[in-house]
């Protein structure tokens, strides 16, 4: 109900918007409607991910000259975690596509409860709260090449020792290449992540089958990095959009060996499009599900209202081992006409 009345809501203040648009002598151009305040709402399994239902409210501005600001904030229910956020950032393009991105959030996790013991038992290096700073610079390095280049520091605390904290760092690069046919775009992709190692960190209270036996006096954390190693090919044609990519262990936690994630679109016209997405997931020897696969199909579609308005909804299922789930979402865009002096 909760969702719904804020929906409601968000509706009726953007027909408030309509109105006054109809006072104006002149109406806005497309051009205005961009830089004015703009809303974004999410609500379902939106990402072709793991994510059942979810939802998310995010406000972006780009009326200051080379500046885009963007907040919002958001909860997830995911297959193992629920989660929920706040962030705000700001993209600054020094060139015209080039930019410099600022991003901090904080997000908070919880975990279901085990029905077999009623109690909740995420692995023992799970986070509780995680505040994060990231930072982003995209360039184009020559008329065919573009790099972005990230880095990422967190600081989070245990789920089950909450009054240890730790620093977590990660590195990031993608490289994107225009081929000699201008249709097609080569992408290449590296991370490594800078975290505690799950076989060898001890948390205080707790059992690590991995560790020495006995519960653990205190916590002992023992770093790894791991690394992130892919590529992508992506053609675009005036009606269809085509993307393959594979990626080595995705989530930079061991727990797959590689996935693949498939997109494609297709234009009905030029204010409305479908989406298809796949993603397959094999899990490494180090998950609970060794060996085993993963898959996520979702099928979307998206349309342009007016110049202010533009809505989204779509259907996904998601196929683990042991489980199924399916799950739809719908999506709002409204460009206010706010603008701010």
């Amino acid at each position: 109900m909760k969702i719904h009345l804020f929906l409601c809501a968000l509706l009726s203040s953007w027909f408030v918007c309509q109105n006054a648009f109809a006072e104006v002598d002149k109406p806005l151009n497309q051009e205005q409607l961009d830089r004015s305040l703009r809303l974004d709402f999410w609500y379902g399994g939106w990402e072709a991910d793991y994510t059942k239902k979810a939802y998310e409210l995010m406000a972006s501005y780009r009326g200051v000259d080379n500046l885009h600001l963007l907040g919002g904030f958001g909860k997830a229910n995911n297959v193992y975690y629920d989660r929920s956020k706040v962030y705000a950032g700001a993209y600054y393009f020094y060139e015209e596509y080039s930019y410099i991105k600022t991003l901090v959030s904080l997000k908070k996790y919880d975990y279901p409860i085990n029905p077999a013991t009623l109690t909740i038992n995420p692995d023992s290096s799970s986070y509780h709260r995680e505040p994060k700073l990231e930072l982003e610079l995209s360039r184009s390095l020559t008329d065919r090449l573009r790099g972005n280049f990230s880095y990422e520091i967190s600081h989070p605390n245990f789920f089950h020792d909450q009054d240890t904290s730790i620093t977590n760092h990660k590195l990031g690069a993608e490289l994107i290449f225009v081929t000699a046919n201008p249709e097609l775009h080569a992408k290449l992709y590296a991370s490594m992540l800078h975290d505690p190692d799950p076989n060898t960190t001890e948390i205080k209270g707790r059992d690590n089958l991995l560790t020495p036996l006995g519960v653990a006096a205190a916590t002992s954390v023992n770093y790894q990095n791991s690394t992130l190693f892919g590529g992508a090919a992506d053609y675009v044609k005036e009606k269809w959009e085509l993307e393959i990519k594979f990626l080595e262990n995705r989530d930079l936690d061991n727990s797959y060996d590689y996935s693949l994630l498939n997109k494609f679109i297709f234009r009905l016209d030029d204010k409305s499009h479908v989406r298809l997405d796949y993603l397959h997931d094999k899990f490494s020897s180090q998950s609970n599900y060794a060996g085993r696969t993963a898959n996520v199909y979702m099928i979307s579609y998206y349309r342009e209202l007016s110049q202010e308005l533009k809505f989204g909804f779509g259907l996904k299922h998601i196929g683990l081992p042991n489980q199924s789930n399916d799950t739809a979402f719908i999506f709002l865009q409204a460009k206010t006409g706010v603008e701010f002096q």
